[in-house]
């Protein structure tokens, strides 16, 4: 249970824990407790319930895009905790949100540029 409850602590704490926190900690997790079912005999149906009961609770949460942000930005995880195919489109999706962003500065530059010119 170490695994579970590591991953509670961080989720649960009072200050310095931010959403992009989620996916990773979900995703360490996830990782652990398969890596070590093998290894035990009698709680092997206790992992399961928690492997099933999280993908249940958190299904579709590693495809919204606000959360991959919010981890992807993050220092401390980045890239790390995503499989290569994944960091793939983790890239693609913050260079579309970068790209879109300069966009968006470019034309409020303008805007303001042009309404200045107008005095």
């Amino acid at each position: 249970m170490q695994p579970l409850a590591v991953a509670l602590d961080m989720l649960q704490a009072d200050n310095k824990c931010y959403i992009g926190f989620l996916l990773p900690t979900l995703t360490s997790l996830e990782c652990k407790l398969r890596a070590l079912k093998p290894s035990v005999k009698l709680t092997g149906p206790l992992i399961d319930a928690i492997l099933s009961a999280l993908s249940t609770r958190f299904a579709g949460y590693s495809d919204r895009s606000e959360l991959i942000m919010a981890s992807v930005t993050l220092p401390q995880f980045r890239l790390r905790w995503l499989n290569d195919a994944k960091k793939a489109a983790a890239r693609s999706l913050m260079y579309e949100y970068a790209t879109a962003v300069q966009q968006q500065t470019a034309t409020t530059s303008q805007r303001l540029w042009e309404c200045q010119s107008r005095r």
